[in-house]
């Protein structure tokens, strides 16, 4: 993107995207530049950003936005271990615990990095945030990526992190390239996983469509319940199902 505004309007002629804006009478219109980097705040990485020939942004198709929501809180180890690797065990233990994840999940990792934000030095674990070298954040070991990948067929992983790859990684990313290769999308810098239940929830998220993208911003949102009886529970149920077809038909609509 081009911050220089001069540049940008050249040759526009007073039109503005395909509205001319002459002979029009206007009591008020806020019209804003608006440029980003795919691959900052919370935001989705789409297959090619690591595997050549892959999905770009725009070949996402709805249905793999949509899922089970998971959570796996790794926070206390990752307190403990800030280059702490979530293992096959953690997935096991949790599975022990809350049953077996379900295919085509949306699995999300809480490391607690999300309470950190915007504080560079703290979230990214260094006094040099500028030096990627020096990071020092939690990830995935490349055996659970593969385990969640083969075992479990997962449709997206997310962390609260910037990454599900360590920061001490010695310039190798093996869990984005095996997520990506085999088709599974990854979020980054997910916010408020702590509000968000271990298990039955149902996820979804809408990326910006953009034509070719590696990734970009994104908006996740959570669906879940909070106790009750069966009269409130079939209520939640009911409501859970027509928001669940409001935000098909949004995000059938943004993939026009």
């Amino acid at each position: 993107m081009c911050d220089n505004r001069s540049k940008i309007s050249e040759g526009m002629n007073d039109n503005y995207g395909f509205f001319k804006l002459t002979n029009i009478k206007i009591t008020r219109l806020e019209i804003n530049w608006y440029g980003v980097f795919e691959h900052g705040s919370t935001h989705i990485d789409a297959p090619a950003h690591y595997i050549q020939g892959r999905a770009h942004l725009h070949e996402i198709p709805v249905d793999q936005m949509i899922g089970p929501g998971v959570m796996i809180d790794i926070t206390t180890k990752a307190k403990r271990n800030p280059d702490y690797l979530l293992t096959i065990k953690d997935i096991s233990d949790w599975e022990d615990e809350h049953g077996e994840i379900p295919r085509g999940a949306i699995v999300m990792m809480n490391a607690g990095k999300h309470k950190l934000y915007p504080n560079r030095n703290k979230f990214y674990g260094t006094d040099t945030p500028d030096d990627m070298s020096t990071y020092h954040n939690p990830g995935v070991h490349p055996d659970a990526a593969k385990w969640l990948i083969q075992n479990r067929q997962i449709k997206a992983f997310g962390t609260d992190s910037h990454s599900c790859d360590p920061g001490q990684n010695n310039n190798r990313n093996p869990c984005h390239e095996a997520f990506l290769s085999n088709g599974v999308l990854l979020l980054e810098f997910v916010a408020n996983l702590d509000l968000m239940p271990p298990n039955d929830s149902q996820v979804f998220f809408g990326p910006m469509k953009m034509r070719d993208g590696s990734g970009g911003p994104c908006r996740i949102l959570a669906i879940y319940g909070d106790g009750g009886d069966a009269a409130s529970s079939s209520a939640r149920l009911h409501v859970s199902s027509v928001l669940l077809g409001i935000l098909a038909m949004i995000l059938y609509m943004i993939r026009q």
